[in-house]
């Protein structure tokens, strides 16, 4: 088993109207990504020369990451259903440079339907349902870092609230951690 140590929060980037789940986002995961660099596509880790060469499942998709599965090992709907993505054992595809050591969790929503702006709009159920598996996963792992993915990429806004403030505040019982 691997070294667990970190829990990290993402978000979908989604309006509100938009109630996604684990197998819409492994489909934009795992869709084929074009390379600029050097005229390949990349599909579930493979390269392919042209867009006639790529497996048939593959050109039916759209354009993606072309990795193998979901990046995150849970996503939370806009429902507060927490659904499994990756299996724990795998490292995630979510964070560079931390997804060895982490898992990453990513809320369904976070932008705002009319500026098209990151926006803090998860529902009350969804900041429960963050906090109850993030609890779980203290209790599982030895997580010394809960923090969100801006925290590693200071040029993302993901997932558009504070994550280290918000929820440690929670599990010490000083605070609830939502956004009202």
């Amino acid at each position: 088993m691997r070294l667990i140590d970190k829990l990290i929060i993402h978000c979908s980037y989604t309006p509100p109207s938009q109630d996604i789940g684990v197998e819409t986002i492994r489909r934009w995961h795992t869709a084929p990504r074009f390379n600029d660099a050097t005229g390949t596509y990349m599909f579930k880790g493979a390269k392919y020369s042209s867009t006639e060469a790529l497996p048939a499942e593959a050109r039916m998709l759209g354009n993606g990451n072309g990795w193998t599965d979901i990046g995150y090992h849970f996503v939370i709907t806009r429902g507060a259903r927490v659904e499994v993505g990756r299996s724990v054992v795998i490292p995630g595809a979510h964070t560079k440079g931390h997804n060895k050591h982490s898992i990453g969790i990513c809320m369904v929503g976070g932008m705002d339907p009319d500026t098209r702006h990151p926006a803090t709009n998860f529902t009350h159920l969804q900041q429960t349902a963050l906090q109850a598996l993030c609890k779980r996963l203290v209790l599982d792992y030895p997580i010394t870092s809960i923090k969100g993915h801006k925290h590693y990429a200071p040029d993302r806004e993901c997932p558009c609230f504070d994550v280290q403030l918000d929820h440690l505040l929670a599990f010490s019982g000083m605070g609830d951690g939502c956004e009202r």
